[in-house]
Formats: structure tokens, sequence, C-alpha cells
């Protein structure tokens, strides 16, 4: 009757806030699902789903957006560790050098055995920030790309993901994306990744040595093992003694077994001294080199002092009122041939 008219939204219409269409598919993306999951979700709850184009659409253009802050997340990274090398003075021919953690994954486990993943990815992080400082992904298989090619036709415009060799063996898709960070550091953030933190795995370490990434400033990259997968070698070796099967020449077996329980129930006694050792060391006042022998001397005592034997702790000097073992295993430990092998292990550890 007053012939007034107007529209009415039924979402936001501010530049800032995402429509329901986009905020949906982000949504979808960062839970690594599809758009068929998100189809039953939406018949689920009696809600109209948006088109496969329109969702596709977002995505792409989501993605573009993804990257675009990863890359300024990244710069800002950069920015704060070579600040922070600059203030503390490490600089080589005026150019900052920072450590560096690196690791890689893939798409599909391989359970230590086999290694088919069609995509991996490698990334390196700055150790002072625990910032992410470069992120590369390695991809073996587009789906237009396949379907073309055995078709015998020539895969229409698309945008193609496939960055790596079909053929190539996929343990090498982490070295290759982390090679790519190290040789790309300078112009990305200006700094020099002089010292990495990285697993036990050497082919990393070997593609960065063979690269030299650095070669003109006569900068050769160090390498650090990291103290997490150092902890998880040692837990799995010692798992691997407590399932050591008894010698044919020893008669009383039940004793045997005793002993590997014993081995077994104490690993994350070992793991947990590991620690604790490391942090009174670190405390101390001596220098650094110091700091590490006494730790590694420190190692070496963990089994006599966590199987019972305390000879060695009292000049040690880091145990004080944990040498309460009522029962001493080491030689019964000795004598089956356990403790040798653990032995072994603590010693690979401390070098």
């Amino acid at each position: 009757m007053c012939h007034y008219e107007d529209t009415i939204w039924s979402e936001p219409t501010e530049s800032h806030v995402l429509d329901i269409n986009t905020a949906a598919t982000a949504g979808i993306i960062t839970m690594g699902i599809g758009y068929a999951q998100l189809e039953e979700l939406c018949a689920a709850v009696s809600i109209p789903c948006m088109s496969e184009k329109t969702y596709i659409d977002r995505r792409d253009t989501l993605v573009d957006d993804f990257l675009q802050t990863a890359m300024q997340s990244m710069k800002m990274a950069g920015e704060e560790e070579n600040r922070l090398a600059i203030e503390s003075n490490e600089t080589i021919n005026g150019i900052p050098y920072i450590t560096v953690v690196v690791d890689g994954s893939w798409m599909k486990r391989s359970y230590g055995s086999v290694y088919d993943s069609s995509s991996g990815v490698g990334a390196i992080i700055g150790y002072r920030t625990g910032k992410v400082l470069f992120v590369g992904i390695r991809n073996k298989y587009c789906a237009l790309c396949d379907m073309a090619e055995h078709r015998g036709l020539k895969a229409r415009k698309h945008k193609c993901y496939k960055n790596f060799d079909h053929n190539a063996s996929s343990t090498k898709m982490e070295s290759d994306a982390i090679v790519e960070g190290f040789q790309s550091s300078l112009e990305m953030h200006g700094v020099i990744y002089k010292i990495l933190i990285a697993d036990g795995d050497s082919s990393v370490y070997n593609s960065i040595r063979h690269n030299a990434p650095y070669r003109e400033m006569n900068v050769v990259v160090q390498k650090i093992e990291c103290t997490n997968h150092l902890l998880r070698n040692l837990c799995k070796k010692l798992k691997a003694v407590a399932r050591t099967t008894a010698p044919k020449t020893m008669h009383r077996k039940r004793d045997f077994v005793q002993l590997r329980k014993v081995v077994d129930n104490n690993i994350l006694e070992i793991r947990k001294e590991v620690l604790r050792l490391a942090t009174v060391r670190r405390r101390g006042t001596q220098a650094q080199h110091k700091k590490a022998l006494e730790l590694q001397k420190d190692i070496l005592n963990i089994p006599s002092h966590i199987f019972g034997e305390h000879k060695r702790c009292r000049e040690r000097g880091v145990y004080r009122d944990l040498c309460n073992n009522v029962n001493n295993y080491v030689p019964s430990l000795k004598h089956c041939g356990l403790f040798e092998k653990i032995d072994s292990v603590i010693r690979f550890l401390s070098t």
C-alpha cells in the first residue's frame, strides 16, 4: 500500500566477507575432501548444493589466493629470520645466515617399504621463528594429461600441476623440493641456509652438497640430526633388541624372556634419561664443545644406570638421588648378550 520496494540479501554483501559458495569451497579444500563429499553433506542436511562448475571456478580462484597468501607469509617469515640473524651478527660477507629445519612427506603412506606416491612435498622452516620459509610440491600425475595420452590426443588447455617425471623415483621428490628451496634462499629472503636440521635420511643432504647452492660464497651447508628422529630411531632399535630371540645355546629361555621384558619396560626411561641429561648439560657454564663431550660420556653410562649398575654414576655428577634401582640386571643382560646390543645402540646415538 505504501509502494515501498527494497532488495534483501540472504548473505553479507561486504567485499571482505566470503559468499556462501566460496566459503563452502574454502572449507572443502582445507578439510582435504572434494565436491562429491560436499554433495553428500548438503543432501544429508537438505541444503541445495552448488553445481560442480561453480565449485571448480571457486576452487581455482581460492587456490590462487592461497598461493598468494602463502608467498606473503613466507616473505614475512624470511624478513624476520633475516633481521634476527643481523641482530646476532651472523653474517657471511654481509649476507645473514640462518639455521633451518627441513622435512618432507608423501600423499601415500610408504610403511617403510613402498615408495610410489604420485605426489610429495618438501618444507623449509626457520629454526628461530618456527615459521615456514619455503614449500615445494612435486606431482607425477595429471588426470587430464594422462587421459589424453592414453587416447592419443592432445590435452585441452588446463591448469596442469604435473611438475615431476612420472618415471622418476618418488623418494627423490623430497630432496628435489628441498634443493630448490636452498637454491632460491638468496632470491626469496636474502639469507643463506647455513645449518640444516633434518632426519637421518642422507639423500637430502647429499643432494644439497652435490648442488652446492652457495658455491660462489664458499659456504658448505652443515647438517645437524633432528632430536626427535634420533630418539625415535633409538626407541625403534631398542624395541628390536627387546624382540631378540634366545640363543640356541641358552638353556633357561624363560630367564631370557624376562630380561627382554625388562629391556622393553625401560625403553621410555632410556629416552627420558637422554633428554634429562641433555637439559642438565645445556644449563652448564662450560664451553660448548666441553658440554658435548660430557654429554657423550653421560649417554654412554645410561645403560648401566638404567639397569641398576651405578659404578660410574657418582663420577658423572648428574644423577644425584636417581640411583635407587634395587635390582642390578647388568650382569644377567651381559651374560645373555642383550647388554652388548643395547650398548651398541647407545653408542650410535652418542656419536
